[in-house]
């Protein structure tokens, strides 16, 4: 708790790489919590690669593709808030405990501040990559509500296109951990 700036990134145990879901038609209340932590809306890896592995965590390009074409393309050196500054920032408030995970940002490029606006649809494969990190593949599977699968066609026919109406970003994730009272 109360880590500093200076001392934060000697909490970092690695990084990963993580695809930020949103359904942005499902924000209650101003707030993102329905909207980003559905199931499935958060995936991480395909590994975690320990901090003594990554020289400069805020000099990493990353990319994203939607079926193999490029949405997003960036640096982490643009990220508006830096890994210590979040360390200090989250842990001013709680409590930091081994295992936990920060997600560190969004590049410019979500399907929802593109024109015209783009969505993902079931079939669809994203993948996101951070270079010195790997490559995190997701297959956008189909919704089932009662018993019934939807694909894109029955969605638009039904006007109901919203219900996959999502957005993808490449953040590496931060891995938090503390040393135990032994060192170990």
């Amino acid at each position: 708790r109360r880590v500093s700036e200076a001392e934060a990134l000697d909490f970092v145990f690695g990084y990963s790489v993580m695809i930020d879901i949103s359904a942005r038609d499902n924000r209650r209340a101003g707030q993102w919590i329905y909207s980003k932590g559905q199931d499935t809306y958060a995936p991480f890896g395909p590994c975690i690669v320990t901090a003594d592995e990554i020289v400069d965590p805020h000099a990493l390009d990353l990319w994203l593709t939607v079926n193999g074409v490029e949405k997003m393309i960036s640096n982490t050196r643009h990220m508006p808030f830096k890994v210590p500054l979040l360390i200090s920032d989250i842990s001013a408030a709680m409590t930091l405990e081994p295992g936990d995970m920060s997600a560190t940002g969004t590049p410019a490029g979500v399907g929802a501040g593109r024109f015209p606006q783009e969505w993902l649809w079931p079939g669809e494969v994203v993948e996101a990559e951070v270079t010195g990190i790997g490559r995190l593949r997701h297959p956008v599977v189909a919704i089932c509500e009662a018993g019934m699968i939807f694909n894109r066609e029955t969605l638009e026919a039904q006007n109901r296109y919203k219900i996959l109406t999502a957005t993808v970003t490449p953040r590496p994730i931060a891995w938090i951990t503390t040393l135990s009272a032994s060192g170990v």
